[in-house]
Order: structure tokens, then C-alpha cells, then sequence
């Protein structure tokens, strides 16, 4: 069953649900907060993760057989690089983004410091996360030509 409207009534009527729908549909996008990015959220943990990741490479443990100059000199790196990861606006900027760098020169200062190799110590602060792994293997390198040669690790054992 249909109702017979006269016409200016139907027109009002008309009217008045299509405000209404306008009205329905502009409150629920003015209150629904705007979807997150997912690459901005993807971003955000893993520049979160890098600096974890450097806190962990530099912690006290690992550096107290440093010198104090070495540590610090580590650590301006570390604070650098921290700021450098603040300016990333792409998750593709941070795949030269390289923590582990850290943890590889620690390793290598570690054993130079104890052996007095002052050159490799001077070319191993130099190294950052963005430093490239040629860079790292460079200064393992420096490290095995200087360290003196251990001749009984290299022969076998008799028993």
C-alpha cells in the first residue's frame, strides 16, 4: 500500500531523509578516528627495536674492559645514530641500518685494547650502525694483521 502524498509534502519529506542521512554519515566520520598507517606503525616499532637493539650493544656489561674514551666515543656514535633514526620516514631507509655493527666493534675494541693495538682501537670508533660491512671487515682485518699470532692454538693438542 502506497501512500498518496501531494507533491510539495513528498518533496519535503525527500528532503528531510537526505539531510538526515548526510547529518548520520558526516558525525560518524567526524568522531571515528582516521585509520592508523600500517607502515607508519611498522615504522615506529622498528626504529624502537634499532635503539633497543643499541642500547643492548653498548650496555655496561659488555663495554666495562673499555677505556673510558673508547666508551665515550662509542657512545657519541651511538646518541648520533640515534638521532639519525629519528629523521627515517621510510621502513625502506633503515635496511642500512646495521646495530650489529656495535656489537662487532665491541668485540674487536674488547681484545685490541688488551693487546695495546691503539690503531685498530683509533679505526674501530669510526664504525656506526650506517657504516657498511666493509667498513666492519676492515677493521677485523686491521685487527688479525696486528694481533700477534698465537702458535699453540694452532697446533694440535697431544694427549
Amino acid at each position: 500500500m502506497r501512500l498518496a502524498l501531494p507533491l510539495p509534502v513528498r518533496v519535503v519529506v525527500a528532503a528531510l531523509l537526505a539531510t538526515l542521512a548526510v547529518v548520520t554519515v558526516g558525525v560518524k566520520t567526524a568522531d571515528a578516528a582516521p585509520p592508523a598507517d600500517h607502515g607508519t606503525k611498522q615504522l615506529a616499532k622498528q626504529v624502537a627495536k634499532a635503539e633497543r637493539a643499541l642500547d643492548r650493544a653498548l650496555k655496561t656489561q659488555r663495554t666495562k674492559s673499555l677505556s673510558a674514551e673508547t666508551v665515550a666515543a662509542l657512545q657519541a656514535n651511538a646518541e648520533d645514530d640515534k638521532e639519525l633514526l629519528a629523521t627515517y620516514t621510510t621502513r625502506k631507509e633503515l635496511k642500512g641500518f646495521r646495530t650489529v655493527n656495535y656489537v662487532l666493534v665491541v668485540n674487536v675494541l674488547r681484545k685490541a685494547e688488551k693487546l695495546g693495538l691503539t690503531d685498530v682501537v683509533t679505526q674501530a670508533v669510526t664504525v656506526t650502525a650506517t657504516s657498511s660491512k666493509a667498513d666492519v671487515r676492515a677493521v677485523v682485518a686491521a685487527f688479525e694483521a696486528a694481533a700477534p699470532a698465537d702458535d699453540e692454538a694452532d697446533e694440535p693438542v697431544e694427549g
